[in-house]
């Protein structure tokens, strides 16, 4: 099959060269630059640190005594469990819902009958979905920890609320796949004053502060160019270069982020407002021409009816159908792409996972094809029409 020496990225984010320079040149007080951030999230206690994951491990690993349960959805990001593992505790599984990407509430209950002493549950947005926090607290009790997985959804809000903080902690993630691209990092956020000295006690003692490198400034100021079509699909055909590769690796590092990547997040985290609004006029697009197609089903938020938007995911049952819509999309490289390969129960590298009752996940993982929604691809398909013709692929 011959792909397109153009090919959009399934994730783009803008990144500004200027942005990075003044960030690099700025002497603003790093507490200066977090306070107005809280203010903006509602939230009174951030941490910034060098990924989504070191924000998952340290938020457990703050708040959990070792080899404690915590429960975390069939299918997401393999760095979920990885984070757990690493961080000492046990993960148990439990089902995702196809129809939102969230928790099966059902076999969540039974998940919590199965684990009556789980200490955590990680609640995920998928794709910026937003989950039912309310019937998750209703659903675990009072004494399980929630924390709040928004790595794919900063700077999106649920009736009034920023996802990410509505969790006794929670977490964002600012890699290139994510809604604000900083060219990696995290944010931890509490508004638990006990958690939060927690949390403070873990980053003093144990957590060495991390340092800009060159090569990190130099992905910044190239990642603009980086994610242009040409650029991108060129690199995608280099060997050894492996995007959008999902691995389960326990043995990540653990950093406070660079002052310099505090200061970039002030200067650009009021940008995902208008990046967020730009994707969800293009799902709604995607919505509009799909949501009629008998070969597809649409995943969307239980709270709101809205579908994701960091990439718009749709189920495609039959595995021919899906076949054709990605090869189709592959040789106009229009950046369609599968996600996690597999749910969490699946994964080769951790038996440990192995053993649960996934269907619901393992349904998602056969049948998610997640289509792009970005400025850059949103720009081609007003040109080109790729929504309606995917609309009538899938009709």
């Amino acid at each position: 099959m011959s792909m397109a020496i153009r090919r959009y990225p399934p994730v783009a984010a803008e990144l500004p060269f200027g942005d990075v320079i003044a960030a690099w040149r700025s002497r603003q007080p790093a507490v200066e630059c977090l306070h107005e951030i809280g203010a903006y999230l509602g939230v009174r206690h951030l941490f910034p640190v060098n990924s989504g994951r070191a924000a998952l491990y340290i938020a457990l690993r703050a708040s959990l005594s070792p080899g404690s349960k915590v429960i975390i959805p069939g299918y997401t990001c393999f760095t979920v469990p990885a984070a757990v593992v690493r961080a000492g505790m046990t993960p148990v599984l439990s089902d995702s819902d196809p129809g939102n990407l969230g928790y099966d509430l059902s076999a969540l209950g039974k998940t919590l009958k199965q684990h009556p002493d789980t200490k955590a549950i990680v609640v995920c947005h998928m794709f910026g979905i937003a989950v039912d926090m309310a019937a998750i607290r209703r659903a675990v009790g009072s004494e399980v920890l929630i924390i709040d997985d928004a790595a794919q959804a900063f700077g999106l809000t649920i009736k009034g609320k920023f996802q990410g903080a509505d969790g006794h902690v929670g977490f964002y993630s600012f890699g290139r796949g994510k809604t604000l691209a900083l060219g990696g990092g995290g944010l931890l956020v509490t508004n638990n004053d006990f958690l939060a000295e927690r949390i403070s006690d873990m980053l003093r003692g144990e957590i060495e502060q991390g340092k800009a490198t060159l090569r990190g400034f130099l992905e910044m100021v190239s990642y603009d160019l980086a994610v242009r079509p040409l650029v991108f699909g060129l690199a995608s055909r280099l060997p050894g270069i492996r995007l959008g590769i999902s691995e389960f690796n326990p043995d990540f590092a653990v950093r406070k982020a660079p002052v310099e990547k505090v200061r970039l997040l002030h200067r650009l985290y009021r940008t995902v407002e208008t990046l967020n609004a730009q994707r969800l006029e293009q799902a709604m697009r995607y919505l509009s021409a799909l949501s009629g197609g008998r070969r597809v089903t649409i995943p969307r938020s239980s709270m709101d009816g809205r579908p994701g938007s960091l990439r718009f995911p749709i189920l495609v049952a039959d595995a021919d159908d899906r076949a054709r819509l990605l090869k189709r999309a592959a040789k106009m490289g229009w950046g369609f792409s599968t996600m996690y390969p597999t749910a969490l129960n699946r994964i080769e590298q951790a038996p440990q996972l192995a053993g649960f009752d996934l269907k619901g996940a393992e349904y998602i993982a056969r049948t998610i094809v997640t289509l792009p929604t970005h400025r850059l691809f949103a720009a081609y398909d007003k040109r080109h029409g790729v929504t309606e013709t995917t609309g009538r692929m899938m009709a």
